[in-house]
This record gives C-alpha cells, structure tokens and sequence, in this order.
C-alpha cells in the first residue's frame, strides 16, 4: 500500500486434510495485514487476488481454516461467498479451536 509492505498472503495445497478426496481444493493458508492498514480495502483486494491465483492454478474450490472466536474474519469469509463447512479442529497447536470453510471458485 503505497509502496510498503503491510501484509502477506499465501496460497497453495491444503497441508492438512480434513476430508476424504482433496483433489481440486486450494487453500488460503494466511491473510495477515497490518493493523493500521485494515479497513482500506485491502483485505479485499487479497481475497479477490487468492482466489482468482487458485482459479489459474487449476483449483475449483478454495478452503481456509478460521478461528471459531475470530468472527471479524468469519464475518468477512461470509460476505465474500464462503461457507461453514462440518469439519473443525478443536485441539490446536495455539488451543484456539478452528473450523475449516469453502467457497467454490
């Protein structure tokens, strides 16, 4: 944003699998930005960018994993045409419980 770095993002493969046939899932591993750079749209320029990056890659449904207690982020997932989907984690590595989504593509 304005010639400086205020965020990272990384698309790819699932590295966990949480259903019986992965084949055509990318996932949204990591959507980081700056606290003082939320709310500018910038979220939702590397939403738009990750998803359309997986389209090219061939994927037909992107998958993220979200933090039950993050609802900011649920909320956002939501508003852009993702869902809730069954599988969830309760025992994580950092003890938040999370819950994957998807959207197709």
């Amino acid at each position: 944003y304005d010639n400086q770095v205020v965020g990272v993002l990384e698309v790819g493969i699932p590295e966990d699998i949480y259903k019986e046939n992965m084949e055509g899932i990318g996932e949204w591993r990591t959507c980081h930005i700056q606290k003082d750079f939320q709310h500018l749209g910038i979220g939702t320029k590397a939403y738009e960018f990750a998803c359309n990056r997986l389209k090219e890659l061939g994927y037909k449904t992107c998958c993220l994993w979200v933090k039950r207690q993050n609802e900011k982020a649920i909320y956002f997932h939501e508003k852009n045409g993702f869902h809730k989907t069954e599988y969830s984690c309760e025992e994580t590595i950092d003890g938040a419980p999370s819950f994957v989504m998807e959207k197709v593509l």
